[in-house]
């Protein structure tokens, strides 16, 4: 698997947060899609926390609430892992995206 791969993980609840936390501890890119009220039921080690708090740690590892894609890459440089309120997964809208350093565009 390439290094610079984008994993979308659908839910930052204490069960994905494990798994969120192995993918970014093995140096991957992830981004957290979540909706607007998480109903996790251990939310301090949650990453879905992040959407109450703005942000939030877990084992180490800080997650950001953003509020659009194109802030994921600013959150990424910072060793961190975005969360998106996306409860529908839109901003993937079925397609495949590129993210660059700074921006995202479609690839074909």
């Amino acid at each position: 698997m390439k290094q610079d791969a984008l994993i979308l993980v659908r839910g930052g609840g204490d069960l994905a947060t494990g798994t969120i936390h192995r993918l970014w501890s093995a140096g991957l890119r992830v981004l957290v899609l979540e909706t607007a009220h998480p109903a996790a039921i251990r939310r301090q080690v949650s990453l879905c926390e992040a959407v109450y708090e703005c942000e939030t740690t877990v084992e180490g590892l800080r997650a950001v609430r953003i509020d659009t894609l194109e802030q994921a890459p600013t959150v990424w440089v910072q060793n961190a892992v975005p969360v998106l309120i996306d409860p529908a997964g839109s901003c993937a809208a079925g397609e495949l995206y590129s993210f660059s350093r700074f921006h995202c565009s479609k690839v074909h």
